[in-house]
């Protein structure tokens, strides 16, 4: 086993875990009902409007970014990047889903816990 094999995979592990806390992180902010950042502030928006799953658009829109970031600095792509495309949209859409399903209707309080798991899983 080659030391560039096990580093590869090391980053591996560590972009699809950091991309899965993430998605956590943004299903319990948007569960709150109390913001999101202006990224998925433009995606909830989107969401609304186009008759798609949250997941499925939210890959879209980035392939979209991606091409223009291909254009003009091809160098900051990297594995994160291609990790987040394909699999942040769907644990954020499952997540939601999941809390809808387990807590519909949640009270204010239950929201505030909601926004205060999303900040320390953010953190």
């Amino acid at each position: 086993m080659c030391l560039k094999d096990s580093l590869f995979r090391k980053r591996v592990i560590m972009c699809v875990c950091g991309v899965v806390l993430s998605g956590v992180a943004v299903s319990f902010f948007k569960s709150a009902v109390f913001g999101v950042d202006p990224f998925q502030a433009f995606m909830s928006g989107l969401d609304a409007l186009i008759p798609i799953q949250y997941g499925t658009l939210y890959v879209i829109v980035n392939a979209v970014l991606l091409i223009f970031s291909l254009v003009f600095d091809r160098k900051r792509i990297g594995l994160g990047t291609l990790i987040n495309l394909f699999l942040l949209g769907y644990i954020v859409q499952f997540g939601v889903d999941l809390l809808a399903a387990a807590f519909p209707g949640p009270s204010l309080a239950l929201r505030i816990a909601y926004l205060l798991i999303g900040v320390l899983i953010a953190c």
